[in-house]
């Protein structure tokens, strides 16, 4: 960082502890933006603090004492800065978002601005966005303005406080967060510590909203739902009307609702919320997804034909990446597949692609269908014709091809890979990927496994479909299916006794309106399977020949 030859203008403030992993990439990311970095350590024994010093920080070593707003204002008082910026070490500012900074830090009309915060599920941008989240991040560097509370810290209160018609602005400047990815949260354990700080907040300040809708969010974590739902109706009772977090507090009683198997209520509590938030996406989607999985196709349908008609939620809303847009459509995609309106399903499909940056997934839901169709010899040229732009990249090109062949697609898989330069080491490749696939497709008797193994899903028995499945290859491979004469009981299958050429009409029809639970799971199934392990091949197979489902 480069000292400035006159008064800063904007001041870093940071609080850390142990942030060796991150506090690099987040320093270099406001380089040439900041003027000062304040950097508040709590106690790090990594190489934090020379990380700190190496991007020429003011490093202040502070003694924990479990109070987040504390360690905050220490920092603020070394700042010499005009104006405030809040980041946490494992937080990068997104660099086309740096010129915007600046400009906002010319206003004088305003005394501090929201950024959104694009919390991501990975640990780095290249990962998809999660949520996002408005949140005030820069402020005016005045005396008066100092945090309060000791964990979710904040410093609206303050601003307010002091300035009533303080104007605060909403930005778009865009700030990446990784630090509550799943393992993140794991290493750090960062839900007990913020359970322990909020329980202690709340004995001090027991009707304090903003901290009972906290716990309720780390109780949803923890997944103590009757309890989150206590302190969701306490904040609600408490809180002032059009506060930021008010939207947060009806979407998250909805989801609270619909985990304690009260359908009714969360939809209920849709409608209500969604008279109070009329342009509040989420809810929309939300509602339409408790539809759906409650078998509510027609009305699930409207609804989220309404959130994908809304789009995105407006920047002052708390939001989910890809509601009311790539999510929402592909749900409409489902709702088609299974009612049967498979051009409409494409259709829908194709949009949750063109929504996404990484839509090889999705459009492998549209090969799916064109496959059900037999329409596979169609696939390349559908692609050319409304993934054009997408496809024209050769390395998703070849991650298509990929998915083409894995998925028994070989005619659509060799149209597409002959489009590829003859130069290119791909094209050798993959034909010997394909050549493996369709000896194992043809020695695999597909009844078997479109009855058999979708029998033990619909009574529950999912590990024992997967074992039967293996009996299967050792059993039955170079066999064909007999006519069924007899259904059995859960108790048989249970026993393990169990014989999937023996399976009942009315088992099969109902397997098949069952169909879509069991791709899910074979999906979870190939998600947490190593694709070296023998079980992954055996997975495949039973994700590729699960009959398409529909509804009655």
């Amino acid at each position: 960082m480069n000292k400035p030859n006159h008064n800063p203008v904007i001041s870093l403030c940071m609080i850390v502890k142990n942030e060796a992993e991150h506090l690099a990439n987040c320093l270099e990311s406001v380089q040439e933006v900041v003027d000062e970095i304040i950097v508040v350590d709590t106690g790090s024994t990594d190489s934090t603090i020379q990380i700190a010093n190496h991007y020429g920080a003011k490093v202040i070593t502070f003694l924990w004492n479990s109070d987040f707003a504390a360690a905050r204002n220490i920092g603020i008082a070394q700042a010499k800065g005009t104006w405030i910026l809040i980041l946490d070490a494992d937080e990068e500012l997104d660099h086309d978002s740096k010129e915007e900074l600046k400009l906002c830090a010319k206003h004088v009309e305003y005394e501090g601005f929201f950024v959104r915060i694009h919390n991501h599920i990975g640990k780095d941008k290249s990962t998809p966005t999660a949520t996002v989240n408005p949140i005030l991040r820069m402020f005016r560097n005045r005396p008066e303005h100092l945090f309060r509370g000791i964990i979710h810290e904040q410093i609206a209160p303050a601003i307010t406080e002091y300035h009533p018609n303080a104007a605060l602005h909403l930005s778009t400047i865009i700030i990446h967060h990784y630090g509550y990815a799943d393992q993140t949260v794991i290493e750090k354990d960062k839900i007990q510590r913020n359970v322990t700080l909020l329980a202690k907040e709340l004995l001090r300040s027991p009707n304090d909203p903003f901290q009972h809708f906290n716990m309720a969010v780390e109780c949803i974590r923890l997944g103590e739902y009757q309890n989150a739902l206590i302190h969701i109706h306490k904040s609600m009772e408490l809180v002032v009307s059009d506060t930021s977090y008010d939207h947060l507090l009806h979407k998250y009683e909805i989801r609270c609702q619909y985990a304690l198997g009260k359908v009714d209520e969360a939809l209920r509590c849709c409608n209500h919320a969604i008279i109070l938030f009329p342009d509040y996406t989420d809810l929309f989607h939300l509602k339409g997804a408790i539809l759906f999985a409650n078998r509510k196709l027609h009305k699930a349908k409207s609804v989220l034909i309404q959130a994908v008609e809304l789009g995105p939620a407006p920047t002052h809303y708390h939001t989910e990446t890809g509601l009311g847009t790539y999510l929402s459509c592909n749900m409409l995609g489902q709702i088609a597949e299974e009612i049967g309106h498979d051009t409409e399903a494409i259709s829908w499909y194709t949009k949750s692609a063109l929504f996404q940056r990484d839509w090889v997934q999705t459009s492998n839901r549209i090969f799916r269908v064109l496959k059900c169709l037999d329409q596979e010899q169609d696939i390349p040229e559908f692609l050319n014709n409304h993934l054009s732009v997408q496809v024209q990249n050769p390395k998703m090109r070849r991650k298509i091809i990929q998915w083409l062949a894995l998925d028994g697609s070989y005619q659509a898989a060799e149209t597409l890979a002959s489009q590829l330069e003859k130069t290119d080491e791909f094209n050798a490749s993959w034909r010997s990927l394909i050549s493996s696939n369709q000896l194992h497709i043809s020695d695999i008797n597909q009844e078997v496994l479109a009855l058999g193994i979708p029998y033990a899903y619909q009574f529950g028995q999912e590990a024992k479909a997967f074992d039967l499945l293996r009996q299967w290859e050792l059993r039955y491979q170079n066999e064909t299916r007999t006519t069924p004469v007899q259904s059995h009981s859960t108790e048989e299958i249970q026993d393990g006794i169990f014989d999937p050429m023996q399976i009942s009409e009315s088992v099969i029809n109902e397997a098949y309106h069952l169909g879509c639970t069991w791709t899910a799971l074979a999906d979870t199934l190939l998600s947490r399977t190593e694709p070296t392990s023998p079980h992954f091949s055996a997975i495949h197979r039973v994700r590729l020949l699960l009959p398409l489902p529909r509804s009655k």
